[in-house]
């Protein structure tokens, strides 16, 4: 006597075997897939790189072939006249860091905040200042050194300080 049944799934085994093939192609792809990550990663971070350097390109003709030097924007008073002209006067070299000459290239719309972060970045807490304030760029007192950035805009490379970030 012959049974007669009607097959509609899969048992048990062949379910288990079609897992573990599955299971031994994605472990053969995920290095594959990681890698091509890092490598997508670094691509960007170098078009990044050149969007900074393209920045700085950018300024060095109109400023006589100098990149951005924040001193040289914000300069001290001009012996000779004893006012702030722009352009005119020793450079104030204490305005000279990191964090000025970054803030003085998004002010004059050479790169943006986003740029300055790398897609590589691990750190939670390294992101892009949302709050750039466009609004504080004066250069024409000339009783006051000119401001020629955001202030606020910062780095500190040694820890400790007021702002507790790096460079990515």
């Amino acid at each position: 006597m012959k049974h007669k049944t009607n097959k509609k799934g899969f048992t048990l085994i062949e379910l288990l075997v079609v897992m573990s093939i599955i299971a031994l192609l994605l472990s053969i792809l995920m290095p594959a897939l990681g890698r091509a990550r890092a490598e997508a990663m670094l691509t960007k971070d170098q078009s990044q790189v050149k969007a900074l350097y393209s920045g700085f390109s950018f300024w060095s003709p109109t400023h006589n072939g100098q990149f951005p030097i924040p001193g040289l924007q914000q300069r001290l008073e001009d012996p000779g006249t004893g006012q702030f002209i722009k352009g005119r006067g020793p450079e104030n070299i204490e305005v000279n860091d990191h964090a000025s000459m970054l803030s003085m290239c998004v002010m004059q719309n050479l790169f943006t905040p986003d740029i300055l972060i790398a897609p590589t970045e691990q750190s939670e807490w390294v992101a892009p200042m949302e709050q750039y304030d466009y609004d504080v760029f004066d250069a024409s007192s000339t009783t006051e050194p000119g401001i020629f950035w955001d202030q606020d805009f910062g780095n500190d490379l040694e820890g400790g300080g007021d702002f507790d970030c790096n460079n990515s």
